[in-house]
């Protein structure tokens, strides 16, 4: 369903046609990630134009990525297989509250990576 409302923003903002949203979301078969990886390789949606239509989808902030910088401590608050698996890394940390950048954030993923940070 998220791969079809994100989808529905990338047409109606004409950065995709119809026919590969639908093209689109039968290979990705509801995979989040490789339904953003064909609409950014195949059909040439862009990158900034992709991360918006996600974060209205899922009601989060959108970050450009090129101008964060990495801490190791502070990526270090999740576990690498906690980071791998949720495609997820910390980036700040401030009065308890961890800021993190997910590739796709799903319900299940954020749970999984709040339930890690506590």
């Amino acid at each position: 369903a998220e791969c079809m409302r994100i989808g529905q923003i990338l047409a109606e903002r004409e950065q995709i046609t119809p026919e590969h949203l639908a093209t689109a979301l039968q290979q990705a078969n509801g995979d989040l990630l490789q339904f953003g990886d064909i609409l950014l390789g195949r059909f040439g949606a862009g990158r900034q134009d992709v991360a918006t239509a996600i974060g209205e989808v899922f009601g989060l902030p959108v970050a450009d990525t090129k101008h964060v910088e990495l801490n190791a401590e502070t990526a270090a608050l999740l576990t690498e297989q906690i980071a791998r698996s949720n495609c997820v890394v910390a980036i700040a940390e401030e009065n308890g509250t961890v800021t993190a950048l997910v590739a796709a954030p799903s319900p299940d993923r954020i749970a999984a990576v709040e339930q890690s940070v506590g």
